[in-house]
């Protein structure tokens, strides 16, 4: 049976991946800043409200709605009247952000969705052993045995949560994940997506580069291919 595709709108990736990514998976977009994730997460967006009717949702920490739009208007990209909804969520202000962002996401029924970034939410969660200890998980990590709870075990089973829980949603998902950071939780989001970019720079060379390191169900290498950003977003050269 075919695997239905969901087309990136970046047209050489979209060969490396057999049509785009398979539909209703999970994809772990990473990288160090400036290699270009949001405007991934935003060229996903476009072509998929643009060319496909496909509604959208994107969910940010770090940026307002505002600057996210005139980010995307450099491109061309007017999403005005496209079926795409922006959502900005203080980290610092929502007690409980993961029960949101999951609601958001289901009751949206968005076909396409980006999260920008999951370090971030990720940084704000209950992480201190003063704060961790009131959440649920830390209940069912006790009944393991008598092993002591460490911080990084915890980071893990939080982030395993709020990703199978994010699951249940229909659409597929693109995860924006800053390198360097939050090691332990990367592991454990590399290992539940479904597929994984890489963005990078190499500075010494002034070049970009993007590799398909996993995708669920699809044929692709693992070569790096050089990268550019043009007046219509993000080129992967031939």
């Amino acid at each position: 049976m075919a695997i239905k595709r969901v087309p990136t709108g970046i047209e050489e990736l979209d060969k490396l991946i057999e049509g785009g990514f398979p539909e209703g998976g999970s994809v772990l977009v990473k990288g160090a800043p400036g290699t270009l994730k949001t405007i991934f997460g935003l060229q996903f967006l476009y072509n998929g409200a643009k060319n496909y009717g496909d509604n959208g949702l994107y969910i940010t920490f770090n940026q307002t709605v505002e600057s996210i739009h005139e980010q995307a208007l450099l491109f061309g990209w007017d999403f005005g009247k496209l079926p795409v909804e922006f959502v900005n969520y203080d980290v610092t202000r929502e007690a409980d952000l993961e029960g949101m962002i999951v609601t958001q996401v289901k009751t949206s029924k968005a076909k396409r969705v980006v999260i920008d970034s999951l370090t971030s939410f990720l940084a704000r969660l209950p992480i201190s052993r003063e704060e961790f200890v009131s959440d649920q998980i830390y209940e069912a990590l006790k009944k393991v045995g008598p092993i002591p709870i460490s911080e990084d075990m915890l980071l893990r089973a939080l982030t395993s949560r709020f990703l199978r829980r994010m699951t249940g949603a229909d659409g597929t998902a693109i995860y924006i994940f800053e390198e360097r950071l939050l090691e332990s939780a990367k592991e454990t989001c590399e290992y539940l997506v479904d597929g994984i970019i890489k963005m990078a720079k190499i500075e010494a060379l002034g070049k970009r580069t993007l590799v398909v390191e996993k995708m669920r169900l699809t044929k692709h290498d693992f070569l790096a291919r050089t990268i550019s950003v043009g007046n219509k977003g993000i080129v992967v050269e031939k």
